[in-house]
């Protein structure tokens, strides 16, 4: 899946377009009036995210039923029309992602400067996070676990440089990010099942 993910993007050159719409329009996210949810900073989760990170989802899975269950399909279908309307070009490239209900919901995660998620999991099983940096920068990095074949936790640091570069965790075992540099981080975030 990851690969696939990584190759659609690559094969489209496409982050940088993404990245210009998701810049371009954040206003009419932030004055729209979807759901909470929907808006930066507000991400409802079992982690408290701070005003340092900002979450937006930009595709939802209608039949997905985690984090958001409390929303039936044909509303969920009416908030991924509205997201569509403010950001056309990433629907129309990553919409077909959904097709084999395998993703469940694609999002930016913006890390301000001087910022450091402490060491954290979500109660996500079979979960896992592909995410995509979506312009070079420095001092910017994840630690996640990765497991050896016996199942034991080691812990992984990997270093954000250039836009583009990927990298895939399960988001049920612990990760933590930072963003030590003077301008914010920006990675487009993908969860599937793994």
């Amino acid at each position: 899946m990851s690969h696939h993910l990584s190759h659609l993007l690559e094969r489209d050159s496409v982050v940088q377009p993404l990245l210009d719409e998701w810049t371009r329009r954040f206003n009419d996210l932030a004055n729209s009036k979807l759901p909470d949810f929907c808006l930066p900073i507000q991400w409802q989760a079992d982690f408290d995210h701070g005003q340092q990170w900002w979450i937006a989802p930009i595709l939802i899975n209608p039949y997905w039923n985690g984090l958001i269950s409390q929303y039936n399909r044909t509303e969920l279908q009416q908030l991924n029309d509205q997201l569509s309307i403010i950001y056309p070009l990433t629907h129309q490239y990553l919409n077909h992602l959904l097709a084999n209900n395998h993703i469940h919901y694609i999002a930016y995660s913006i890390l301000f400067p001087g910022s450091i998620l402490s060491y954290h999991k979500h109660d996500n099983p079979g979960h896992r996070k592909f995410h995509c940096l979506m312009h070079s920068t420095t001092k910017c990095g994840l630690m996640h676990t990765k497991r050896s074949k016996e199942g034991q936790p080691i812990k992984q640091i990997h270093h954000w440089a250039d836009q583009g570069e990927w990298i895939t965790f399960n988001d049920s075992d612990y990760h933590s990010a930072w963003n030590l540099s003077s301008k914010p981080r920006t990675v487009l975030v993908i969860d599937y099942a793994d």
